[in-house]
């Protein structure tokens, strides 16, 4: 199968419903990303950034932080990379806002489509809406701000970068994860329909609804 963005390269990668070379694909995952990182206004001459990457999202961090500075090449951009190594959810939740508050630089995560999906399933069942903070792809913490330009993508289209085999000692998230990824392989654009539920925590419905 041919590209069915450039039509000159085979194809190899599903992004958006299109079957893409991987040179198209990783475009396309950039254009994303790229757009994300406008839209929060985070870029600009010289702008310092944080790139935030806990210990079980290691495989990604190499990708987030060609990414990131690929988003803008002529900002000259200070790009500094934050190894967590932690491993409970809600710790890194809370370590990724703190290092956005007390640091007033803008936080960039490696989280993808399935993790948001997956993390608000996991919450529901666990009875923690509360640990719903960082809801995609932008959020604002005092004077800063943490993002997620990847929660537009999932793995499967990230392949253009390589494979990554991501798995999580929560057992329970771990199975949660392992179903979004399998579940919105084929359908990629399907993984983004969680933000509208993610809308649902920030009305005024009851605590019960």
């Amino acid at each position: 199968m041919i590209c069915q963005s450039c039509s000159k390269r085979p194809a190899s990668v599903k992004v958006g419903g299109r079957v893409l070379c991987t040179i198209c694909a990783r475009e396309e995952v950039l254009s994303r990303f790229k757009s994300i990182l406008y839209r929060s206004k985070v870029l600009g001459w010289r702008k310092s950034l944080i790139v935030v990457v806990p210990e079980e999202w290691f495989p990604l961090k190499d990708v987030v932080l060609t990414l990131t500075k690929k988003s803008c090449l002529s900002c000259e951009l200070s790009v500094s990379l934050e190894l967590l190594n932690l491993r409970d959810l809600n710790e890194i939740i809370e370590k990724i806002i703190l290092l956005a508050s007390r640091r007033s630089v803008p936080v960039i995560t490696p989280f993808t489509a399935e993790f948001f999906a997956a993390y608000l399933l996991y919450s529901l069942a666990k009875g923690m809406k509360d640990h719903l903070p960082i809801v995609p792809p932008v959020s604002e913490f005092s004077s800063s701000k943490v993002i997620s330009p990847l929660s537009t993508t999932t793995l499967a289209e990230l392949e253009a970068f390589g494979k990554f085999e991501l798995r999580f000692e929560d057992q329970l998230f771990d199975e949660v994860f392992q179903w979004a990824r399998a579940y919105f392989r084929d359908s990629p654009e399907q993984a983004r329909a969680y933000w509208k539920s993610f809308s649902l925590f920030k009305s005024a419905r009851c605590e019960d609804c």
